[in-house]
């Protein structure tokens, strides 16, 4: 059973070496007024960090300091004979499930909903729903199995990668699966969470989560080039996605976006997600005391959180940096933000021919990066157990 679609936010992933960019050289630009120096040191230690071509096809990243562009770039390809370029669009995963939860924060402001509302109030038949509160749903705290693991979703995902999954029939997947832990007692990342989230903000909100998000995130972001849809179309130009997950090396970009709507199906580009990483770490889009809400350590203690290292709502914060690492559908990401510095990083990678689909390759370019530009603020990257509960 496959499971490397949606790997747990951070893992931790030795630096490659790199031998050149291939047939495609790197392409970075400097912003206005930065020194050609740090912009040089930046672009040196992405091309250090990225494997040969064979296992990495594509990259695009940039990095932001108070908001103004350090450097932007691209290596590698888009797909054969199409260099990457660094406006190129990607699928961003789980950065995605932090929007959802921004969504949920504006809704507390906007006193449409309390997080410690009981998920009984819209589904009130799944197990321990009455138990459940929103924020348990954000914070990954529910004990739910995460569907992604099961053998029942990756056969039908596997059978039929164009399939359309139809939402009740995915958290059917989940639920048949014993809950791992009482709610709010531990720590599991689950998908399953989220996806419920999502549902629960569409009816609270009266609108499609695509249209929400629009409305409570991405505007409000000035997030221009970020967009969700039900449908698996990117909007061009686009950074194509490969993968091996069924065996065969073959495109992925396309395939279906159904099983978490308002996740698995949000665009957008590395410049994008550099703007979104300053608005969710400042917290522009909510209160004071709601982003003071999000960015505590609610969940230290349970599991493997740590006050170092710690999961709340959709993001993992640790050693002042607040990070999401998505890995979806061939893509892998960073989208990072650093508290002290007010430091901006968006780095998104495809897999190569001979890629490992279990590798977060945009991890494996962060981690230096971290250690060159905030030195005393490296994050103790470490695996996440995801919440399974196998196939019994």
């Amino acid at each position: 059973m496959n499971v490397a679609r949606r790997l747990p936010l951070v893992v931790i992933v030795a630096v490659l070496v790199a031998v050149g960019c291939g047939t495609v050289c790197a392409a970075a630009s400097a912003g206005a007024g930065t020194k050609s120096s740090r912009a040089a040191r930046i672009t040196a230690i992405v091309e250090r960090s990225v494997v040969v071509p064979s296992q990495v096809n594509g990259v695009v990243y940039g990095v932001w300091q108070r908001g103004r562009r350090i450097v932007t770039g691209a290596l590698g390809n888009a797909q054969a004979g199409v260099a990457a370029r660094r406006g190129m669009h990607v699928r961003i995963g789980n950065t995605a499930e932090s929007m959802l939860a921004t969504v949920l924060l504006r809704f507390v402001d906007q006193g449409k909903l309390s997080l410690s509302d009981r998920l009984s109030k819209w589904y009130p038949n799944l197990p321990n729903a009455n138990k459940v509160t929103l924020r348990m749903l954000a914070d990954s705290t529910t004990g739910y199995n995460d569907f992604v693991t099961t053998d029942e979703f990756n056969t039908l995902l596997h059978a039929d990668p164009f399939r359309q999954f139809r939402v009740p029939e995915v958290i059917a997947i989940a639920m048949s699966k014993p809950p791992l832990f009482e709610p709010g007692t531990n720590w599991a990342f689950s998908d399953t969470n989220f996806l419920l989230l999502g549902q629960v903000l569409q009816k609270v909100g009266r609108k499609p989560i695509e249209v929400l998000q629009r409305e409570q995130v991405f505007e409000p972001a000035g997030l221009t080039r970020t967009a969700a849809t039900r449908s698996t179309a990117i909007p061009p130009p686009v950074l194509h996605a490969y993968t091996s997950e069924r065996g065969p090396y073959e495109e992925s970009t396309y395939w279906t976006t159904s099983w978490i709507p308002g996740v698995v199906d949000v665009t957008s580009t590395a410049g994008d997600m550099g703007k979104w990483a300053r608005a969710l770490g400042r917290g522009t889009l909510l209160s004071e005391k709601t982003h003071a809400i999000r960015l505590a350590p609610n969940t230290a203690g349970l599991g493997p959180m740590t006050r170092r290292m710690y999961y709340t709502f959709g993001t993992a914060v640790s050693k002042r940096w607040v990070v999401n690492n998505p890995q979806v559908l061939g893509y892998t990401g960073i989208v990072a933000y650093n508290l002290r510095r007010d430091l901006s990083v968006a780095i998104f990678t495809t897999q190569g021919p001979q890629g490992d689909i279990a590798e977060a390759y945009a991890t494996a370019i962060y981690e230096p990066l971290a250690r060159y530009l905030t030195p005393r603020d490296v994050p103790p990257l470490s695996a996440l157990p995801r919440g399974k509960s196998g196939n019994r």
